[in-house]
């Protein structure tokens, strides 16, 4: 038989964890708490934030729910109701929100050759599975090498 004064509460995070990062604006990161009395019998549980203009705490029902709201760094404080001295922390850092370019670039008459004149850069190009020789108009060939697909070996050798 138990002894249920020994028993200790419990207070689990799910994912465990003791650090978050994120960007500003990201999706909120959930977790699921347990916290039982020594008794086994379900236990309330309180979180708080060291700088909610950072990350917001917020919970549902069980589940402990993060969102990031601004640069910086926070601490998470999960409490147990019926024993507040155990405690769960996370440590979170919150970057910068991504914000996307918008510059924009005017090309027109800054691109060589430009768009306007027709000229097409493929015809300069040569033919699909042609190789030329750089500046050169020629085909490469290699008339020493073996053309049934055999390794070619020195020429004082036979081939094998």
């Amino acid at each position: 038989m138990a002894i249920q004064a020994l028993k200790p509460s419990q207070l689990t995070l799910n994912p465990a964890t003791t650090s978050y990062t994120a960007e500003a604006g990201d999706a909120p990161l959930q977790l699921a708490v347990t916290a039982l009395k020594p008794d086994g019998t379900i236990d309330g549980f309180a979180a708080s934030s060291s700088n909610p203009a950072v990350l917001a705490v917020g919970v549902s029902g069980n589940t402990l729910v993060l969102t990031p709201v601004g640069a910086g760094n926070a601490t998470v404080r999960v409490t147990c109701d019926s024993d507040p001295t155990l405690v769960r922390l996370i440590s979170a850092t919150i970057g910068a929100q991504f914000v996307q370019p918008t510059q924009t670039y005017t090309l027109a008459d800054r691109a060589s050759p430009a768009a306007a004149q027709g000229v097409s850069a493929r015809r300069h190009w040569p033919a699909a599975g042609v190789r030329q020789h750089a500046g050169i108009g020629h085909r490469r060939h290699y008339p020493h090498l073996p053309q049934d697909g055999r390794c070619a070996g020195r020429r004082d050798q036979a081939v094998r």
